[in-house]
This record gives structure tokens, C-alpha cells and sequence, in this order.
């Protein structure tokens, strides 16, 4: 048959993305079985890889207890999301990706040593969700009932951080938190 006249190839816009084994099967759109197979397969490479990674992250810590150096480093955390962001191309949306890798470091950082934030007000509040933002949920989140309090679990050391507010809607300005920067030594 002379090649202008070949009904039966499909046309460029027709032709399937999907990669060529050359069985019937292959030219078929993908079933949800297969699909979700392929889910399956990814997800147990990606556990495999957050192990490994989490391996390492132990023995970071090591290093850094050996080195006498704090756990929590943010401006290394930030290297981390901000490289991540770079390299995807998508389709998952930036904020998606910053999220998880948000709670893999707090999942890492934790594996080294727990560190425990305390949190004006109960789980929920406004200082608990700026402290999940800021840590992760894999912090110990330790709710006191004034501005005052977390101030004093952070002077006793019975917390390596504490969240409060500097202002707030209705109020402006807290002037109790203020008044804790000044009395509380640094």
C-alpha cells in the first residue's frame, strides 16, 4: 500500500503516552489495578528511602552529641525544604511538598532527640499550630496556661523552646509577652 493511503495508522495526536512493550496490552489505557500497583511499588521504594535516610539522620545525631552541638538547626532545615522545592518540577503544588518535608525533618529531628515546645494555650490554639508550622507534629507540644508559663518552662529548662503570641487581633500588641522578653534573662 503506498504510504499516503494508510487509514490505519494512527495519527501523532492519537497515539498512546503510554511506553511501548509491544503486546496487545500495552496499547490499552492503563486499568486502576495496574495503576494503583504501580502506587504500590512506589510506596514501598519510598519507605525503603525514608528509612535509609532516616539511618543517616541517626547518625548525624551522633555526630552532633559527639560535637556537642544542638539538634535543631533551621537555617539547615530550610536548605533542605528550599532544595526539595527547586528540584520538583511538579505536579505536586510547593506548599504539599513543603508540608511533608516539614514533618520528615520533625520525624528526623526526633529520632535524635525529642524536643519539647511549650505552647500557650491547648492543642489547637493559634501558639499550638504556629508551633506545629514552625517544629513539626513530631515534637512534644507542651500546653501551659499563660504567656508567663512558657516563658518560665523555657528559664527552667523543662523546654528547649516556647511559642507565644506578640499580638493578636482584638488586643494588639501582648503586652505580656513583652513584659517576659524584658523580666527573663536571654
Amino acid at each position: 500500500m503506498p504510504e499516503g493511503n494508510d487509514a490505519r495508522k494512527p495519527s501523532p495526536a492519537r497515539r498512546s503516552s503510554a511506553p511501548s512493550s509491544g503486546s496487545a496490552d500495552s496499547k490499552r489505557a492503563p486499568t486502576l489495578a495496574h495503576l494503583r500497583g504501580e502506587i504500590d511499588r512506589i510506596d514501598k521504594e519510598l519507605v525503603a528511602l525514608l528509612n535509609r535516610r532516616s539511618e543517616i539522620s541517626l547518625q548525624i545525631g551522633q555526630v552532633k552529641q559527639q560535637q556537642g552541638m544542638e539538634i535543631w538547626s533551621p537555617a539547615r532545615e530550610d536548605e533542605v525544604i528550599n532544595r526539595a522545592l527547586q528540584t520538583s518540577r511538579g505536579p505536586l503544588p510547593p506548599e504539599t511538598l513543603r508540608l511533608i518535608f516539614r514533618e520528615l525533618l520533625s520525624g528526623s529531628r526526633a529520632l535524635q532527640r525529642t524536643l519539647r515546645v511549650a505552647c500557650l494555650g491547648p492543642k489547637y490554639s493559634y501558639s499550638h499550630l504556629a508551633s506545629v508550622a514552625k517544629f513539626g507534629a513530631a515534637v512534644e507540644h507542651v500546653p501551659v496556661g499563660s504567656i508567663a508559663a512558657v516563658f518560665e518552662e523555657v528559664n527552667r529548662r523543662h523546654v528547649q523552646f516556647g511559642i507565644v503570641p506578640l499580638e493578636n487581633s482584638t488586643d494588639g500588641r501582648v503586652t505580656d509577652t513583652l513584659d517576659m522578653f524584658v523580666r527573663l534573662p536571654a
